[in-house]
């Protein structure tokens, strides 16, 4: 969609919005109706205009409300099509036995998609609207409708992760290296002014936030060949934060140095972290499916494991078969622990080498 939130309709909102409660909902039009804005160039302003359209971008309610404006989406579309919605992106997922019966369902939902988004006066933007189509044969899928004519790419960008046909991630380990390279160069350059604390902390928030972002999804298959260029550009990083721009020192002391986890700890801390607080305590599909699969065993139940109940080639992609390895050395009780602050501590411990569990607290004495 274009411009999504500016073009929110308060009268439309008011009509479709399940909300019973009258004085919530005055409050509601009255966050959404009514603003004003000028332009300023310079010392010279415009008039102050009224807006009649759109939510406030950047506030904790607009999400929430844009969610509640669009809420009649999912029976737009026809009954087999899988959508799934964060704020004003949406992807929708259709599958067929063949490539002709994908077609066929993209078109019908496409069509009904684009018919909803223009009856509650949205701006479908055709340029940004993309096709992945995934299949044994990896070949091209091309759509068209009343509306729109597109053509399946290589990859789609979903929330900041490049997604591939046959669920390669390099790509994606392309994209965050290249973004991120301009960083090391404004570390080398800070360091004349931090020191090495401070650097290993810009690192942390500034560097690694990039080059790991999605890490929980990519990281338990990303090919060998792109998890050597991690390396590289993790201890590339590591070496400028602790000024060894010649390169004299070893990896094994960077990390003893640095107190930061090698990419291989960090790709199983993050994703076993994330299995186990969807594990316990989500009820989404991937929180069902990792119950389902999972096998406890009452007499240890620290040796939880996954189990890959599939017989087709495919169940090597699966969920279970990927991170099931993972588990395999964890040796507490992972099944009920919901605080995360004790799922970091205590995984911590497992995968970290260097990293040193903090003291238990004193007792409090009265």
């Amino acid at each position: 969609m274009s411009a999504a939130f500016d073009l929110l309709r308060p009268g439309i909102f008011h009509e479709s919005a399940p909300i019973d409660s009258v004085p919530l909902m005055d409050i509601l039009m009255d966050f959404m109706s009514n603003r004003t804005f000028v332009v300023k160039i310079d010392k010279s302003t415009s008039k102050v205009t009224s807006l009649n359209v759109g939510c406030v971008q950047g506030s904790v309610l607009g999400p929430k409300l844009f969610g509640i404006y669009c809420r009649g989406l999912p029976d737009a579309l026809p009954s087999d099509a899988k959508l799934i919605t964060y704020a004003d992106d949406s992807y929708v997922i259709n599958s067929g036995i063949t490539s002709e019966e994908v077609r066929q369902k993209t078109e019908a939902s496409l069509e009904s998609h684009i018919t909803f988004l223009r009856s509650i006066g949205m701006v479908v933007n055709t340029s940004k609207t993309e096709l992945l189509y995934s299949s044994r044969t990896n070949g091209q899928l091309k759509v068209k409708t009343e509306t729109i004519e597109i053509a399946s790419r290589d990859s789609l960008k979903a929330l900041g992760i490049y997604i591939t046909p046959n669920l390669s991630w390099d790509k994606q380990v392309d994209f965050a290296i290249n973004r991120s390279n301009h960083i090391i160069k404004r570390i080398k350059f800070l360091t004349k002014f931090l020191n090495t604390d401070e650097l290993l902390k810009l690192l942390t928030s500034q560097y690694f936030s990039i080059i790991y972002y999605g890490a929980p999804i990519w990281a338990g298959s990303v090919s060998a060949k792109s998890w050597t260029r991690v390396n590289s550009a993790h201890y590339r990083a590591l070496r400028a934060a602790l000024r060894d721009f010649k390169g004299r020192k070893k990896r094994v002391d960077l990390d003893k140095e640095s107190m930061r986890a090698t990419p291989a700890e960090w790709g199983r801390y993050i994703i076993c972290s994330t299995t186990i607080k969807l594990y316990n305590t989500s009820d989404t599909n991937i929180g069902q499916l990792l119950r389902k699969t999972a096998y406890v065993n009452d007499r240890m139940p620290y040796r939880a494991r996954f189990i890959d109940g599939s017989k087709l080639k495919i169940g090597r992609q699966s969920l279970p078969y990927r991170i099931g390895p993972l588990f395999a050395n964890i040796s507490f009780d992972w099944t009920n622990v919901y605080s995360d602050d004790t799922i970091r501590r205590l995984l911590k411990t497992e995968f970290f080498k260097y990293y040193t569990p903090p003291p238990d607290p004193a007792p409090v004495t009265t």
